[in-house]
């Protein structure tokens, strides 16, 4: 039984589309995630001010 070094298995998965778009998701979900930041501290707002304002919980809100 041959093993794949650890370079060569990251070199295949990024030569998946499941990748790339797990990749594409992640970086639009950083995205929002800092926007949401940015504008909450510009209003300024807590984050349970902002929960509340969205009718969420707090908890939902920072994952």
């Amino acid at each position: 039984m041959k093993i794949k070094k650890y370079s060569n298995v990251i070199a295949d998965a990024k030569q998946s589309p499941k990748f790339q778009q797990y990749c594409d998701e992640s970086l639009a979900r950083i995205r929002l995630a800092e926007a949401v930041y940015r504008e909450r501290l510009a209003q300024p707002l807590t984050l349970p001010q902002l929960a509340q304002k969205a009718n969420i919980t707090k908890e939902y809100l920072s994952i």
